[in-house]
């Protein structure tokens, strides 16, 4: 069998087979979803570099949860807790911002500037406040909120819904009865409030703000930012 006749046929026809290939095209669409693909790639790559900075947004959003559970509370609320809650929280987000800087010193100052310029006129003032119940809760002695008492239905007190789920049942819980069309009775307790030019908010609500704020900010950094640690 001559084989060199062999192979020189079956190179030929490879050969012929890959010139013969047609070129891939990519549509415009899939294009952009590759690149799109490739930004949140590179956006997770740098979000999981910055460890410090997410331990430090992580504290904070747990702190934030207890604040939330604290003011929600409906059976045996406690003041003091609250204002714990609150502290930790406002000191731990107050230092995510500290922790991407330290981190990402370089990126950060070139980054700095152009995002304080995008920030609006509310954003600004939510973060002197912030600033202003940092230094409040760590060196003044507290921030000080306003406490109010507030008027809620006395059946919403009485559930028992932050107790074991098995003792949720009716036959744990208080009820109470009035006669045909009498209102159902009320009660209070107390909610807090930060107070300034523009008026009050209630602590948790401000708390939220901030929090969603600053997530923002992590995923705009990210997002327009390569880790300086990957070049």
């Amino acid at each position: 069998m001559d084989l060199s006749g062999f192979m020189d046929r079956m190179t030929g026809d490879m050969t012929v087979t890959a010139t013969q290939r047609p070129p891939v095209i990519f549509s415009k669409d899939v294009h952009a979803e590759m690149q799109a693909n490739t930004t949140d790639v590179l956006r997770n790559v740098m979000a999981l570099m910055l460890e410090a900075t997410r331990r430090k947004l992580d504290e904070a959003r747990f702190f934030y949860g207890h604040l939330i559970k604290e003011r929600q509370r409906k059976h045996f609320p406690d003041p003091p807790a609250f204002r714990y809650y609150f502290s930790a929280f406002i000191q731990s987000a107050r230092s995510v911002t500290w922790a991407l800087k330290n981190e990402e010193p370089e990126t950060w100052k070139a980054w700095e500037p152009t995002w304080k310029n995008t920030l609006s006129a509310k954003d600004k003032k939510l973060l002197n406040l912030t600033n202003e119940l940092r230094l409040d809760e760590a060196k003044r002695g507290g921030a000080n909120a306003l406490v109010e008492w507030e008027e809620v239905a006395l059946h919403g007190l009485l559930a028992l819904t932050d107790v074991e789920p098995w003792r949720q049942h009716p036959a744990y819980g208080g009820h109470v009865f009035a006669p045909p069309g009498v209102p159902p009775p009320k009660a209070f307790r107390q909610a807090y409030y930060f107070e300034d030019e523009d008026g009050k908010e209630e602590v948790t609500a401000l708390c939220k703000r901030y929090r969603d704020f600053l997530d923002k900010m992590l995923n705009d950094f990210c997002a327009e930012n390569s880790p300086a640690s990957a070049q």
